[in-house]
């Protein structure tokens, strides 16, 4: 369809993927990535109203268009964001200090996207990420599109398949930030479990999905229904499934202004223990969110937005323990000068209970300074605590288990005591760097 091709910039709305805004619909309409986003990925309301209508114009009935009407353009993106960041790491139980200066982000990702007549599209997203001992080139996502399935230009239902992000109530295009939530990063299984494949709603996942938007719904309530065979590339189908659902109602009331949400993710998964590979398990896993994102009505440049999501695993550990898990995000942004200088600021809560309990909690605060619409300095400060410990199951052994932590260069110790394996542990992170899109 003819204004399809904005997903060009505005589909990592729906794939929620970490890399920022694409200029290729700019180049193609003319235009800047200040037409979908307020600071790429942070999505302005035309952005979040073009992607709740299937990637169409609302209220247009589109015509065919393809890659041949615009051959000078090609459809390809290169996005980079080098930082350099200083990470300092604090063992809170033996008062030891590491620090580490190291620069991060050295490679691209390639992000291509187009349109083929009036209802077929596709997009792809591949990183090429460079150390000093090898060059890795990683698929991120490849997906295709079917939009305006009843032809009408309503954006009421359509339809994609790959490897893709489902859209939970909360996305990297909801929030600026310097790391991912807590929650969307957390690993449900020691490290005596082994999973075939891994079941994650907030990862890219091989399926399909069915979505659209009810415009006579208030503001608009969008929805999305999808079925998943997990994260990971060329394994058995039957080594993981789930399903997703999420509704997302945006409300004006006057100058006031509202977005709420909910979602529920829900699948079983094959997994093995380390010395009973001969019987595998089966894990049930869950996750269910809501999520809230409240407009101020005066100035109309502060945001502010937050999101609860719990979650269960049947089968996490050796034993066969239940986990539970809890996690709260809470996060503003402000915008200081528009198409210039934004800031940001987000708190975040991890619970999980599994017979380990494991707290954390993250803040992460930043600054952005637009040099152009796709050349953007970025500044920010990260810090993270994890506390874990373990009580032993009567007839058990103790295992220890490492705090997942996203903070690139942290380091961590444990004392084991008489109830098991602990850790308390501090880590900060300043860095600086420069986002550029092409």
């Amino acid at each position: 369809m003819k204004y399809l091709s904005l997903l060009i910039l505005c589909s990592i709305v729906s794939t929620t993927i970490p890399a920022e805004a694409l200029p290729l619909f700019a180049r193609k309409y003319n235009t800047t990535c200040f037409t979908c986003h307020v600071s790429p990925p942070l999505l302005n309301d035309f952005g979040e109203r073009f992607r709740s209508n299937g990637f169409e114009m609302p209220g247009v009935r589109a015509d065919n268009h393809s890659l041949k009407d615009n051959e000078s353009i090609l459809p390809i993106a290169f996005i980079a964001h080098p930082v350099v960041a200083h990470v300092q790491a604090t063992d809170n139980l033996y008062s030891r200090v590491t620090k580490e200066t190291t620069v991060q982000g050295i490679g691209l990702d390639l992000i291509s996207s187009a349109t083929f007549g009036s209802h077929f599209s596709y997009f792809t997203e591949v990183g090429v990420q460079a150390t000093e001992d090898q060059t890795e080139i990683a698929l991120g996502m490849l997906y295709a599109l079917y939009t305006d399935v009843f032809g009408d230009g309503s954006g009421v239902l359509n339809l994609r398949a790959g490897k893709m992000h489902f859209v939970p109530s909360l996305t990297h295009t909801s929030y600026l930030a310097n790391t991912d939530p807590l929650i969307y990063g957390d690993h449900p299984f020691s490290d005596t479990v082994i999973t075939k494949n891994d079941l994650h709603f907030a990862h890219a996942t091989l399926g399909a999905a069915a979505y659209g938007m009810f415009t006579d719904v208030a503001e608009g309530l969008f929805w999305e229904l999808g079925y998943t065979h997990g994260t990971k590339n060329e394994v058995d189908m039957r080594s993981a499934r789930a399903v997703f659902g999420s509704l997302n109602q945006a409300l004006e009331l006057g100058s006031f202004r509202m977005e709420a949400g909910a979602f529920y993710f829900w699948g079983k998964q094959q997994i093995v223990v380390d010395g009973y590979l001969r019987y595998p398990r089966i894990n049930n896993h869950y996750r269910t969110g809501f999520a809230l994102k409240l407009f101020d009505p005066l100035i109309n440049r502060l945001s502010l937005y937050g999101q609860y999501v719990l979650g269960e695993d049947d089968n996490a550990n050796y034993w066969g323990n239940k986990r539970t898990v809890t996690g709260s995000i809470v996060g503003l942004h402000a915008i200081l000068f528009p198409e210039k200088m934004y800031a940001f600021a987000r708190y975040d809560i991890l619970d999980a209970d599994n017979g380990t309990e494991r707290s954390m909690t993250q803040i992460d605060v930043g600054l952005r300074y637009h040099l152009l619409s796709n050349v953007i300095l970025t500044a920010g400060f990260t810090r993270q605590d994890v506390e874990s410990g373990m009580a032993v199951p009567s007839g058990g052994h103790s295992h220890s288990i490492a705090p997942a932590t996203p903070l690139s260069g942290s380091h961590s110790s444990s004392e084991t005591t008489g109830i098991g394996t602990r850790y308390d542990v501090t880590t900060t992170s300043i860095n600086f760097g420069i986002l550029l899109a092409y």
